[in-house]
């Protein structure tokens, strides 16, 4: 291998992942992953398998170590300061058989790892359970974690620094996608205390997205979803419920939704405009639904389209087609939409210092008079946004990580 250390790699099931893996195993590494991506992998002759193949025979040794963890947790009298009767009487009552499962599962993921012992985790996020488990699992025994985050996250539906359970480091390394990102993860370093390497790579969701914004051009895109190529084009981004914070538990995802179909509605009346409502991939089936039947109820002839989270075409697509782009806040896909010339950009909130997005007030008369208004204007440049967001946009994201893997595993 020309010198090279050959490891095995430890992966987040992240269909961004790919590009970065097809490299890594160019080089000879191999890979376990936490869930199903691994048949994603092996069914491109990528060597790799699940990590619960090492967890054969471990069932009873997890048990017992749950079993240890709760009845040391329970020597001691929980404190439950301002708790109500009911959260008061589930801790006394059933919190024992609520963990215990739970607990099982992460002691088997703990056990399986110290069979495996990768040399290197790369995650998507390090702050769910089973994702923090491993980076901490890194962190005890002295294993590298690399977080790539799935998202860039602003301060919107959300408290101060510190309050959203985002806001957590675990990982030793962070992977960025541009200055402001960086920004974002210091400030929370500085607040934990946490002793993280910190490096600009940019992120390989959005490479991903420029290479299937090659393969959509706007034609195309315009014949797949049914839309006139004579008449103006709006996407909408949808959302469902922030619940990682208390600040982003609220209803306005809703109430935006329904004052843009009334919106909507009007501006196809008077104007002709058309309507791409690209539903969030992540909402789910009842999420979706709600959508759907939201449109219907008010009358507007629209496309609608959940998408996967295994490809950006179709978000591709539907961004190919519009002529704004409208996400409600601070949405990723707005970030997204900045890769696609001559797009207009528009959000209900976020981005509040980014010229390039317009801020749309979240009522119907704002939203017809605002959308109207940018429809007949040129879209504003958007070097300076992507900059910020993105660093360098040249889709080499995943090339610039897999070099610093390979300092990692040295």
């Amino acid at each position: 291998m020309g010198g090279k250390a050959v490891s095995l790699i430890l992966l987040g099931d992240h269909p961004p992942f790919l590009q970065l893996c097809k490299i890594l195993s160019r080089e000879g590494h191999r890979f376990a992953t936490l869930g199903g991506f691994s048949q994603v992998l092996t069914d491109l002759d990528i060597q790799s398998r699940p990590l619960s193949d090492a967890s054969q025979g471990l069932q009873d040794q997890a048990l017992a170590e749950a079993g240890r963890i709760l009845t040391t947790a329970m020597v001691s009298p929980i404190r439950q300061d301002g708790l109500g009767p009911g959260p008061s009487r589930f801790i006394q009552n059933q919190l024992a058989p609520f963990l215990y499962s739970r607990l099982a599962d992460l002691a088997m993921l703990v056990l399986s790892l110290d069979i495996a012992r990768p040399s290197l985790a790369i995650l998507q996020n390090d702050v769910v359970p089973i994702n923090r488990a491993v980076a901490l699992w890194c962190k005890a025994r002295s294993v590298p974690c690399l977080h790539i985050p799935h998202a860039i996250y602003q301060n919107v539906n959300r408290g101060p620094a510190g309050t959203d359970v985002h806001d957590l480091i675990t990982a030793s390394h962070l992977a960025m996608a541009g200055p402001f990102q960086r920004g974002w993860y210091q400030e929370r370093a500085m607040m934990q205390q946490a002793k993280v390497e910190v490096r600009e790579t940019g992120l390989p969701q959005f490479d991903q997205l420029v290479k299937e914004l090659k393969r959509v051009d706007r034609k195309r895109a315009q014949r797949l979803l049914k839309v006139d190529p004579l008449k103006p084009v709006v996407g909408y981004f949808s959302t469902w419920p922030q619940h990682s914070n208390v600040s982003g538990i609220s209803d306005g995802w809703q109430i935006c939704y329904l004052e843009f179909l009334k919106a909507a509605k009007r501006l196809q009346k008077e104007h002709g405009v058309q309507f791409i409502i690209k539903l969030h991939p992540g909402g789910g089936e009842q999420n979706w639904t709600w959508h759907v039947q939201a449109a219907q109820q008010t009358g507007l002839k629209c496309a609608l389209t959940p998408g996967a989270y295994t490809s950006h075409t179709h978000l591709a697509a539907c961004m190919r087609a519009s002529d704004l782009w409208l996400a409600y806040g601070g949405s990723n896909s707005v970030i997204d939409a900045a890769h696609v010339e001559g797009l207009r950009l528009a959000t209900t909130h976020g981005y509040n210092e980014d010229e390039a997005v317009l801020k749309i007030p979240e009522m119907a008369d704002s939203i017809y008079q605002m959308i109207g208004d940018a429809l007949s204007k040129p879209a504003p440049s958007v070097v300076k946004l992507l900059a910020k967001y993105i660093g360098n946009p040249d889709g080499q994201a995943s090339e610039r990580i897999a070099n610093w893997v390979g300092e990692l595993v040295r």
